[in-house]
């Protein structure tokens, strides 16, 4: 099943194909102008009605100057002008200042009208408003009452009363594209500005309520290109209002304004600067309410989605103006008078019906958001709680780790420092050991040095250099056997005597008599020799 936005979205794509071919085609052919002005004033219109306006402002100047060139070649302005050509020109105009005050260019929505209405004093009599459609006179009159916002509030709440009288006497106030909204919303700004906080706040719930009418949530997930002419009006619709409320002094209201802001955006599929900004409006209207967790909390989200966007400020809001009055129902300039008084009165009572139908459902709206903001305060706060009873449960538990950490620690050290103390005494009693051990090798020494002869050493020393001589000269198996042999048991008593001069030599023939003994076939006699040569290492080692 279709919607309305849905035909309007595929009638622009239409129209921004037929705009592609017409300007092709007239560029050979001069009679398809006409056609081009004609279908540009269209998509300017289907744009503007979806709030496009950055789509709009690249086609709206174009079509004012096809209107306006139509216009000239065809004859001066004045009574007899065509009517069709008048037609397009005022609309187109009335278009591009709806555009250009949109997007922010007030002094250029102003000098376009300027020159709309000098073009119109040169019809004269020609009967223009007549041949003008009422989307064309309210957006003509939105674009002024915009213009006019900053130095005539009188004048702009006039024009704002004219649009919604223009917009209800000829059946466009049913929501089935952005024109109501955006007269609405201007009704909001206008009366904020007039002193009139509570209209303005009505306006601005019934803004809110027609863009829930035409995007029901409930109707299931939007086409993308249905999402994105759904999400272009959400910024304007809740933060002006939540600001608003707020400066009344109603805060819980703003939040729950905020909160829904984030919902709608976040059904949208809006992106993540514009969900961020969101959510840091959130956290600021939750810090005004004294809700410093929960604000904290929206605040880190907005952050993870976009930082940049979530460290924005907010734009500044004018406190409500002077309290000012002007003329009731003065449909006063162009295409602002109805049909009748009768039409007047229709227009004027129906809008005070919404209104008031709007005050009302304010009322019920801000009691279910008490309701509701009381009940995610209170989830919020037991949450808080809750994660506090787990912050000190593991602040308990981190404590009680680390005391049984320090203790395990402790008698680490102190097992530590008993092995310490055990092998230092081992150590002092295996030096102990090793000394006495030293002490018996030198009084042993000296036992042996006191049993050797002295006559039996220094024959042993007259012979040694005849033994070492037959070590050299002997020439076969058992020959130097018995001359080591002989060597070795000379060297005994003088390495005891002077183990100096005589152990390592000592110590070599006794090396020499373990493989000479082992290749005569006496293992007894080699294994002998080797314990000797180890024995006498020992001892030169100490």
């Amino acid at each position: 099943m279709t919607t309305p936005i849905d035909d309007a979205e595929r009638a622009r794509r239409e129209l921004v194909s037929a705009a592609k071919r017409l300007r092709v085609l007239a560029t050979s052919d001069p009679a398809k102008g006409e056609e081009l002005a004609d279908t540009l004033v269209q998509l300017t219109a289907a744009r503007l009605r979806s709030l496009d306006l950055t789509e709009a402002a690249a086609d709206a100047p174009e079509a004012v100057l096809l209107a306006a060139r139509i216009l000239a070649r065809n004859g001066a302005a004045g009574p007899y002008t065509s009517p069709a050509d008048a037609a397009r020109f005022f609309t187109a105009s009335s278009l591009l200042a709806a555009v250009q005050s949109g997007l922010g260019h007030l002094e250029a929505a102003a000098r376009t009208l300027s020159g709309v209405d000098g073009w119109i004093e040169q019809l004269g009599r020609f009967p223009l408003r007549d041949h003008v459609e009422p989307m064309a006179v309210i957006w003509s009159l939105v674009a002024r009452s915009r213009s006019l916002l900053a130095t005539d509030v009188p004048a702009a709440n006039a024009c704002a009363d004219a649009a919604a009288q223009r917009l209800y006497a000829a059946g466009l106030d049913a929501v089935t594209d952005y024109l109501p909204l955006t007269v609405t919303l201007l009704l909001a700004d206008a009366r904020w500005a007039a002193g009139l906080p509570t209209e303005a706040l009505a306006h601005h719930r019934r803004a809110l309520e027609a863009h829930h009418r035409l995007f029901d949530p409930a109707a299931g997930r939007l086409r993308p290109g249905v999402a994105q002419v759904a999400l272009a009006p959400v910024v304007a619709l809740h933060e002006p209002y939540a600001r608003r409320l707020a400066a009344v002094g109603d805060t819980l209201f703003a939040v729950a304004v905020r909160r829904a802001e984030v919902a709608r955006l976040e059904e949208l599929g809006a992106s993540g600067p514009a969900l961020a900004a969101a959510r840091a409006g959130l956290a600021s209207a939750l810090a005004t309410e004294g809700r410093a967790e929960e604000s904290a909390a929206e605040l880190a989200e907005a952050a993870a989605l976009d930082p940049a966007a979530a460290a924005l400020p907010e734009p500044q809001l004018a406190a409500p103006g002077a309290p000012c009055t002007w003329a009731g129902s003065s449909w006063t300039g162009f295409g602002t008078v109805p049909d009748s008084d009768q039409e007047v009165a229709s227009a004027a009572a129906r809008l005070a019906q919404d209104v008031q139908a709007a005050v009302v459902d304010g009322v019920a709206a801000r009691l279910e958001a008490q309701q509701s903001e009381a009940r995610i305060r209170a989830a919020a706060e037991a949450d808080a709680a809750e994660r506090a009873a787990e912050r000190e449960q593991a602040e308990r538990a981190a404590l009680a780790e680390e005391a049984a950490a320090l203790a395990a620690t402790q008698e680490r050290q102190r097992l530590l420092a008993e092995e310490a103390a055990a092998r230092r005494q081992a150590d002092e009693a295996a030096a102990r050991a090793a000394a006495e051990e030293r002490r018996n090798q030198l009084a042993e020494e000296h036992r042996r040095r006191l049993a050797v002869d002295p006559a039996a050493a220094d024959a042993a020393a007259a012979e040694l250099a005849d033994a070492r001589d037959r070590v050299v000269h002997a020439d076969d198996l058992r020959a130097r056997h018995d001359a080591q042999e002989r060597l070795a048991t000379l060297l005994r008593p003088l390495a005891v005597l002077d183990p100096e001069t005589h152990r390592a030599e000592l110590a070599a023939a006794l090396e020499a008599l373990v493989g000479l003994r082992w290749r005569l076939g006496d293992p007894d006699g080699s294994r002998e020799a080797a314990r000797e040569a180890r024995t006498l290492a020992t001892d030169a080692g100490h």
